[in-house]
């Protein structure tokens, strides 16, 4: 039987029949048996090897990643508010030939690429703003309790980390407005705003100033979004500048829709809004009568159709009527995000008018 069993076996196998022979205890042999060196297998170090090496390559994707969620919970808040009405903007600027001194009007094919180039702007200067807000004592305080996804109470970041971050994005916001060529001085206008707004505090100390800096923001968000898109050196008309001007005075009156829903948090802070100083009730029928008139206004001045205005006026009806009857904080927060909607509408109406609409 030995003879017949070993005749089955290969040479390794026969290296360990000849073991249990010799020994007489086939568990014992086994345990006791080393293979020769040469015919080990290691397919798990080889295994190890191959993992080992594709390690820095995950950290790198895992840290990108991370990074990114990161910057983008910063701007979480305000994309609604700035990037997509700041697009809509420079599209409509694009397609408004009273707006622009430009000879032809681009195609939609071409304006693409350059769309993309002018979101990539629009969020590096708004990361900015709020990375420079957001890193403050009393921002982190207030955070705390009203957002604490938020990078800093969340503790992805800590307020050093986030202030390097802060001046990284500074770095290569004012590097892409230098190799785009276009949007430079809105990018430092803008910088030059936040560091009042939120290093100096001038929009927590005064109304006036809180609402004058944030039309300030939105034209050099609107304009340098357009510049940008446009890809070459826009010169705009006396058109332009009239309806630049109506823009910031409606964001000037009516911007404190960002305010109403907030008012615990800003009064535990002791800042100076237009709700607070002014009252509530004042501050709620203000806005509606501010909201209608510009709702009037605007399309009179640009000559629009019946349908568009209408449409505005809607919109801007729906806003004054919510703040008079609808008063708890998640109705505020629903008026604001319809704010946001008329604003949008607001920044079409040149192009409407070009439309023929």
């Amino acid at each position: 039987m030995g003879r017949r069993l070993s005749a089955t076996l290969s040479p390794t196998s026969d290296a360990l029949y000849a073991h249990i022979i010799e020994t007489g205890r086939i568990s014992c042999a086994i345990r006791e048996y080393r293979a020769p060196l040469s015919i080990r297998r290691k397919p798990k170090a080889a295994k190890d090897s191959v993992t080992t090496s594709s390690k820095p390559l995950q950290h790198f994707f895992n840290d990108l990643s991370a990074l990114t969620r990161t910057l983008y919970l910063f701007t979480r808040s305000d994309l609604k508010t700035i990037l997509y009405p700041s697009l809509l903007f420079a599209v409509s600027t694009a397609f408004s030939p009273n707006l622009t001194t430009s000879i032809s009007t681009p195609s939609i094919a071409s304006l693409l690429p350059r769309l993309l180039l002018a979101a990539a702007w629009i969020w590096l200067n708004l990361l900015i703003f709020c990375i420079g807000n957001q890193r403050l004592p009393h921002s982190i305080v207030e955070d705390r309790l009203n957002k604490p996804w938020r990078p800093i109470p969340s503790e992805r970041l800590t307020p050093a980390q986030a202030k390097e971050n802060w001046i990284t994005a500074q770095v290569i916001a004012a590097s892409l407005s230098l190799a785009l060529g276009q949007g430079l001085w809105q990018c430092l206008a803008l910088m030059v705003l936040g560091y009042i707004h939120n290093d100096l505090g001038a929009g927590d100390r005064s109304c006036i100033l809180r609402n004058l800096l944030n039309a300030a923001g939105f034209l050099c968000f609107g304009t340098g979004a357009a510049a940008v898109t446009m890809a070459q050196s826009v010169e705009f008309t006396t058109t332009a500048y009239l309806w630049y001007a109506i823009i910031a005075a409606v964001v000037f009156t009516t911007i404190q829709t960002q305010d109403m829903h907030d008012q615990e948090g800003d009064k535990e802070l002791s800042r100076k809004t237009v709700p607070l100083i002014f009252g509530d009730q004042n501050a709620r029928w203000s806005l509606a009568v501010l909201v209608l008139g510009w709702s009037l206004l605007v399309p009179r001045w640009w000559g629009t159709s019946i349908w568009t205005s209408g449409m505005f006026l809607l919109v801007g009806g729906s806003i004054a009527v919510r703040y008079c009857v609808r008063r708890e904080v998640r109705d505020d927060r629903k008026t604001y995000r319809i704010w946001n909607l008329w604003m949008v509408c607001l920044y079409l109406m040149s192009s409407l008018k070009a439309l023929g609409l």
